[in-house]
């Protein structure tokens, strides 16, 4: 191992060592350097280096022995050999927005792909979508991970002549399309979400929505959530046009549904669709010296905050938190699953649903 004068993270740290691995064809029980000429290596403290071994000791492709360090696990050499290709229109690492609300997701979804030994490589400025798979030459891949966005009846056809396995991703219901696929379920968050709103004494909420196909599904699944748990709600109208960029539409739109909100002097609960919503909203309230959770409680969907994303005290939103980290890993095992079981692209298409169950209350409710 060579001497660097880059900082290496722990992801490229762990991706780095499994490469060596696997190049210099190390044998199992093949003792590695010692995390402190690991450090030396990296640029990094020891402190860090051990987060990273420790990473790929739950992999399993690497375990320390006490008293005599790190031996090389059970590391595959072929799954380097293994392509796997992940596709994304919204995940932009230039922009922050995008950054905030995909960053999350495809960060562990990508290190977990690669501490498994996989050769992963990522698409994120894509021509239009009919184009794309032609363009990106996926015959040459292994392994594909998609938005189910991605598909449609021009783009099927094509890839159900792949020989390729396809595992659909970022979708909020089961898809139409013939793929291996994972996805999220709103309805135990909002139910308990919803069942909070009772044990504060309020009978209504006001839904504050935004432009776009995910916002719209989410507000039909809330309104049923409301319904069968005998919840009065009512619709925030949206008064602009779409704007191109969708956090920022959304940051727009909460506060269009903030400034609604207080000019007819409603009062209740505002349950946002996403925290970029409540962050517009939020502003509104400040203008008007209103802290959320006092008169008007304020419950939102993504948990942003609680990843760090825009706040530099404590997080304020009461938010049910979009499993992002699990979506990541349930991918990353369905991948591993496919590709030690050699499961073809016609074979029986496995289905993973993930529930979005977690509610983290905090001041603004």
């Amino acid at each position: 191992m060579i001497m660097t004068s880059k900082k290496y993270s722990e992801r490229e740290i762990a991706s780095d060592i499994i490469e060596y691995i696997v190049i210099n064809r190390l044998a199992t029980d093949t003792k590695l350097i010692t995390a402190k000429q690991m450090a030396e290596r990296y640029n990094v403290s020891p402190m860090t280096v051990n987060r990273a071994i420790g990473k790929l000791v739950k992999q399993g492709a690497v375990y320390r022995r006490q008293g005599s360090g790190t031996f090389v696990g059970k590391v595959s050499s072929s799954r380097a050999q293994i392509k796997v290709r992940v596709f994304s229109w919204q995940y932009n690492e230039s922009d922050p927005l995008a950054q905030a609300a995909y960053g999350t997701f495809y960060h562990a979804l990508i290190e977990g792909l690669e501490l498994c030994g996989f050769s992963v490589s990522i698409s994120t400025k894509l021509p239009f979508h009919d184009k794309i798979f032609i363009s990106e030459h996926i015959e040459r891949y292994n392994l594909l991970i998609v938005p189910s966005g991605m598909v449609n009846y021009q783009t099927v056809s094509l890839l159900k002549k792949l020989q390729t396995p396809i595992i659909l991703i970022n979708d909020d219901k089961l898809s139409p399309w013939p793929f291996h696929q994972v996805f999220h379920d709103y309805v135990p968050g909002f139910d308990r979400a919803l069942n909070y709103v009772k044990k504060i004494g309020s009978k209504k909420i006001f839904i504050a929505g935004s432009t776009g196909e995910t916002s719209e599904y989410r507000c039909k699944i809330l309104e049923q959530c409301a319904k069968e748990a005998k919840i009065h709600y009512e619709e925030l109208p949206l008064l602009s046009s779409d704007y191109s960029t969708r956090p920022q539409t959304a940051l727009i739109h909460g506060r269009e549904h903030g400034r609604y909100f207080m000019e007819h002097k409603f009062r209740g609960v505002i349950f946002a669709l996403s925290d970029f919503i409540a962050f517009g909203i939020l502003d509104v309230l400040k203008e008007y010296n209103i802290k959320a959770g006092n008169e008007i409680k304020l419950i939102s969907y993504d948990n942003l905050e609680g990843r760090g994303v825009y706040t530099s005290d404590e997080p304020v939103l009461t938010s049910i938190n979009h499993p992002l980290k699990l979506l990541a890993e349930h991918t990353v095992k369905l991948a591993e699953y496919i590709v030690s079981h050699k499961i073809r692209c016609d074979d029986i298409n496995h289905i993973v649903r993930v529930p979005a169950s977690e509610l983290i209350i905090r001041s603004s409710a």
